[in-house]
Formats: C-alpha cells, sequence, structure tokens
C-alpha cells in the first residue's frame, strides 16, 4: 500500500468519529468562501465608490473589475481542473483504497485534482486584489478543507496538492497577463 493510502486510511478512521465537523470542513466551507469573497467585493465597492456607489457608472466598473480579477482566472482554474480529472481518471480512496469509508455521499468519479481546492485557491488569491488580509483567511480555509477532503476518504493528499497548484497558478498567470497588457497600453 501506498504511502497516500497509508495516510487516507489512518486519518479516514479518525474522521468517521468526528462525522459532522469532518463533512462541514470537508464540504460545507466553500460556502462559507463564497459569503467571506462576497462580502469583501461588496465593501469593497462601497467603501471605494462612496455616494456614487449606487450610480450606473461606479457598478459597472466594479462589474468589470471583479469579472477580469476574480470570476474569469477562478472559472478558468476550475475549467483546467475539469479537462485533467477527465483526462486522467484516477479513482478516489473511498473506490480504491480497501478500509477508507466514506464520511459523506459522494460520486466515484476520478478525484485528481481536488475541485473544491482549486475553487477555493483560486478564489482566496484572487480576493487579494481587495485584500490581503481576508485573501489569508480565505486560503486558510481552502487548506483546511482539503485536509478534510482527505480525511473524509474523498481524495489522496496528492490530489490537494495539484488542486492548490492548479488554483494558484492561473490567478498568478491572470494577473501576470493583465500586466503584460496594461504595459503594452503605456
Amino acid at each position: 500500500m501506498s504511502w497516500e493510502s497509508n495516510f487516507v486510511l489512518h486519518f479516514n478512521n479518525w474522521a468517521l468519529h468526528h462525522k459532522s465537523m469532518v463533512t462541514f470542513l470537508a464540504n460545507d466551507t466553500v460556502y462559507l468562501a463564497i459569503a467571506v469573497a462576497a462580502l469583501v467585493i461588496t465593501y469593497n465597492h462601497f467603501r471605494n465608490a462612496g455616494q456614487q456607489s449606487f450610480e450606473w457608472r461606479s457598478i459597472w466598473h466594479s462589474i468589470k473589475f471583479g469579472t477580469t480579477h476574480l470570476a474569469i482566472p477562478v472559472v478558468v482554474a476550475v475549467v483546467i481542473s475539469e479537462v485533467i480529472s477527465k483526462l486522467y481518471d484516477r479513482p478516489r480512496p473511498f473506490v480504491s483504497v480497501p478500509g477508507v469509508h466514506l464520511v459523506f455521499a459522494h460520486g466515484a468519479d476520478g478525484g485528481m485534482p481536488s475541485h473544491h481546492t482549486v475553487f477555493m485557491i483560486a478564489l482566496g488569491l484572487c480576493i487579494a486584489h481587495y485584500s490581503r488580509n481576508w485573501s489569508i483567511v480565505l486560503v486558510a480555509i481552502a487548506l483546511v478543507s482539503g485536509i478534510f477532503r482527505v480525511a473524509a476518504g474523498v481524495h489522496y493528499p496528492t490530489d490537494i496538492l495539484v488542486g492548490i497548484f492548479i488554483g494558484a497558478l492561473v490567478p498568478f498567470l491572470a494577473r501576470e497577463f493583465r500586466n503584460y497588457l496594461a504595459s503594452r497600453r503605456r
């Protein structure tokens, strides 16, 4: 048995005794991350726009900024993650490792990379344009979620690591591309 399988098996035995906590931290923190991101973006809009917050031009500017700095990189990261999982069909631990039990309901589709981790890391890093402190909080939530997805038996540790890599790489490349375009306009 590989080191990953042993790790998942050991951690999964602990998780079976803490199902509700593991389920929340592995599955439901994504909603917490989305709520935090929405609040950060909304707060940023009203703080920067001041009295013009409700004017169409101000709202349109915030939507354009949010789309280019947040939505597009997050969507691209998730699409890349989905393509990889279709090309590399790695069975999840609860399917392929004897003794690993599923902590919450989940499909038996491929688990490489972790789409939750990709989404949450990309979201957390994109929020850095709005608030570095909240970015750190969101990345920490993503890491905790990834660890507990391993405990739940739905991912191997390398699924999480690859998810972190993709979730971090795409926002970085998007920022570099925007910087390149801005330098070409000067």
